[in-house]
């Protein structure tokens, strides 16, 4: 053993105690009981690893020493080993107690100590290996967290400014703002990538937060909207965003959120839809109750379409399909995996229905709860 472990012995014949702790002294720091009631106290007071119990005892037997520690989480996990006269029927009812072993009295100090020692080898020090490998993962998390918050940092900052510089270019000559444009596009789709896979990490980590704030449902439609209809126009697609039946301008939630659920959806339809294509956006209320309601919306495009095996991993990071036409469309993989969660986060759901060649459609619902009694008349509206 790597470190000294200890034993509580009890038994309330002393000859008992003194003649086991002879067995055990050199391998254990040794602690004595003379009943139940004085092991019980033991336990609270220090750190036991391993209780040899005698079942026949005055104040409080071995029985109920045993219930009394396998009904307490900080004593359910210490292997106790049963003792007492040979008789079968107490060897049973003593392990259907709890008890993980079992010795009679008088016994053979080997067998005694090799039952011990199994024990040991089985439970203890299983469960030291156990905690050590815990312990090693937890320190690689907290490496991998502080490398990612470095690398966001230094990532983020030199393509912060290629953005900055080729926005100047808009006031230089047309061959030079040309040339800026595909360094923006670059610079723009590297942006993404490194957003991508920082976000993956924070939901590998657990530490994606979703906020709780009153926010307006108006704005993030208007936000989403406007960015996605000038993008269509200049690919030449036709983009519809259609909200109906929504009574309610302030909900409570994380926008952002919400905004990076439609934004992954909306872009992965662009990507994946050709010039004169339709990529439309609708957006309902289902009323669950006066404080609480669901947002239902579906993202459908007239794309390419999943095959129906791509369709089984379309939630697994990493997984792009490469259509027949061989075209290759780019992205990291990691949009549609980075929805899911954000949504699943959210209480909500997200389903998918495709056809190969035809185009696809993304179904979202997403509750929350109402962040004011603002109700509005109910409104159609095409973008």
């Amino acid at each position: 053993m790597n470190r000294q472990l200890t034993m509580l012995i009890v038994d309330d014949m002393e000859v008992e105690r003194i003649s086991f702790a002879e067995i055990f002294k050199d391998e254990y720091q040794i602690l004595e009981a003379e009943n139940g009631k004085q092991a019980m106290e033991q336990l609270e007071q220090q750190k036991v690893h391993i209780v040899l119990l005698d079942l026949c005892m005055p104040v409080m037997d071995g029985f109920e020493v045993i219930r009394e520690m396998k009904q307490q989480d900080k004593y359910a996990d210490i292997p106790i080993v049963a003792k007492t006269a040979i008789d079968e029927k107490t060897e049973v009812k003593a392990l259907e107690a709890g008890a993980d072993e079992y010795i009679f009295s008088p016994c053979d100090p080997a067998i005694v100590k090799k039952r011990v020692h199994n024990l040991v080898e089985k439970y203890i020090l299983e469960r030291e290996k156990i905690r050590a490998q815990l312990e090693k993962e937890q320190e690689m998390g907290r490496a991998k967290e502080l490398f990612l918050a470095r690398m966001s940092h230094e990532l983020r900052t030199p393509i912060n400014g290629i953005l900055g510089i080729s926005q100047l270019a808009h006031y230089k000559d047309a061959e030079v703002r040309e040339d800026f444009k595909k360094i923006r596009y670059q610079a723009e789709y590297l942006w993404e990538l490194v957003n991508d896979v920082l976000d993956m990490a924070a939901i590998d980590n657990g530490k994606m937060t979703i906020r709780h704030v009153a926010f307006s449902l108006n704005e993030v439609v208007s936000e989403v909207s406007s960015l996605f209809y000038s993008q269509c126009r200049m690919k030449r697609i036709y983009f519809y965003f259609r909200v109906d039946n929504v009574t309610h301008e302030y909900l409570i939630g994380d926008a952002i959120r919400v905004k990076q659920v439609l934004v992954n959806l909306l872009s992965n339809s662009f990507k994946f839809t050709e010039k004169g294509g339709t990529i439309e956006v609708c957006m309902s209320e289902l009323d669950v109750d006066d404080s609480r309601t669901v947002l239902h919306i579906t993202v459908r495009d007239t794309g390419c379409g999943i095959s129906d095996k791509a369709l089984e991993k379309i939630w697994e990071p990493f997984e792009q399909e490469q259509h027949e036409n061989g075209k290759y469309y780019g992205g990291s993989g990691l949009g549609l995996p980075i929805t899911k969660s954000i949504v699943e986060q959210m209480h909500g759901t997200i389903d998918v229905a495709s056809e190969y060649n035809v185009g696809s459609k993304f179904i979202v619902d997403i509750p929350f709860e109402i962040g004011k009694s603002i109700v509005r008349e109910k409104r159609k509206s095409d973008h």
